[in-house]
């Protein structure tokens, strides 16, 4: 019974010292109605302050996709001459292969290496 009480006690101890650390949310300023939290009844015309928000806004959208456009096509121009290697290279690999193959057909290859398998073994049991 002891054994089942420390840690029931501990796990009461926990509890306790989370509710009374807790603490309650800062309340936030009410929403005047628009996105920004501008107050339309002050000094300054609160109108005009959303419109220049909102067009800001609109125009920091377009310098986005603006900057995201050129450094798209940076980024391919940068990789052209990654392209231009790796397509000469795939080419001189392929004449390489073409002229593998024109010089031993595969047949040849499959014979020679049955006969080599063939003779090896037959050495193997003398």
């Amino acid at each position: 019974m002891r054994l089942k009480i420390h840690p029931l006690l501990i796990l009461l101890m926990l509890l306790i010292t989370q509710i009374s650390f807790t603490q309650t949310p800062p309340e936030l300023p009410e929403n005047s109605g628009n996105p920004y939290g501008i107050k339309l009844e002050q000094s300054y015309p609160g109108v005009m302050v959303i419109r220049l928000m909102e067009t800001a806004e609109a125009e920091l959208e377009a310098a986005v996709h603006e900057a995201y456009a050129e450094g798209y096509k940076a980024g391919l121009l940068a990789s052209l001459s990654d392209v231009v290697y790796y397509m000469a290279l795939s080419e001189n690999l392929q004449q390489k292969l073409d002229a593998q193959r024109r010089r031993l057909p595969a047949w040849a290859s499959i014979t020679i290496g049955f006969a080599g398998g063939f003779f090896s073994c037959w050495m193997a049991q003398r």
